[in-house]
């Protein structure tokens, strides 16, 4: 995977965050106003709300191991010598992986049931399925980001580089 792949990957992730924060900070006020100033709430920005929320998470959560800002303890990684510290972070990144591979599998299972089912939310009856295909998507892109963290790692492994 080259570096204009991953540089593609950040900005389709930096613009689709973008507009689903702007999405959640607009509807948000919007719906603050409607229910407090004209006393008249509005029922279908929650759904709307709570799509983009739910989207922005797993987007999120592939921006975040971009920026290898995922919530650790290395407390002891940090005084193990780089070596084994690598093949250290080797093994957590492959077990992510295999997270990854679970949580998408189960993710399209829900996806597909959902739809099978026409769950559709209460108010604006948008098909559910919309939201949790937003589980499968997410664990594609953190897949393929813990993948160029791999190679990275390995490299890094094998030249011996601090």
């Amino acid at each position: 995977m080259n570096n204009k792949f991953f540089k593609c990957i950040n900005r389709f992730e930096d613009v689709i965050g973008a507009i689903l924060m702007f999405i959640i900070i607009a509807l948000g006020f919007v719906q603050v106003v409607f229910r407090y100033v004209f006393h008249m709430p509005l029922a279908w920005t929650e759904d709307y709300i709570m799509f983009s929320f739910v989207w922005m998470i797993y987007f999120g959560a592939s921006m975040c191991t971009r920026e290898g800002k995922h919530v650790c303890v290395d407390m002891f990684m940090e005084r193990l010598p780089f070596k084994t510290k690598t093949i250290e972070t080797i093994i957590v990144d492959i077990l992510w992986m295999v997270f990854c591979i679970v949580l998408f599998k189960y993710g399209i299972d829900l996806t597909i049931m959902s739809a099978e089912r026409g769950a559709t939310t209460v108010a604006t009856k948008i098909p559910l399925w919309i939201g949790y295909v937003s589980v499968p998507a997410g664990m594609v892109l953190m897949f393929i980001r813990l993948i160029g963290k791999l190679k990275s790692d390995i490299m890094a492994l094998k030249k011996g580089d601090e």
